[in-house]
């Protein structure tokens, strides 16, 4: 089995329907680490 590291910035509201996502693409699971911030 090959790993790969993807990191993506997503909405909070949008995590539930990004999970399901990558479950229904057979990705066996994820690490979430909540963050804040602001930007131009």
């Amino acid at each position: 089995m090959e790993f790969q590291k993807v990191t993506a910035i997503i909405q909070q509201d949008k995590l539930e329907a990004v999970e399901a996502g990558l479950k229904h693409l057979g990705v066996p699971g994820i690490s979430v680490t909540k963050v804040k911030g602001y930007g131009d």
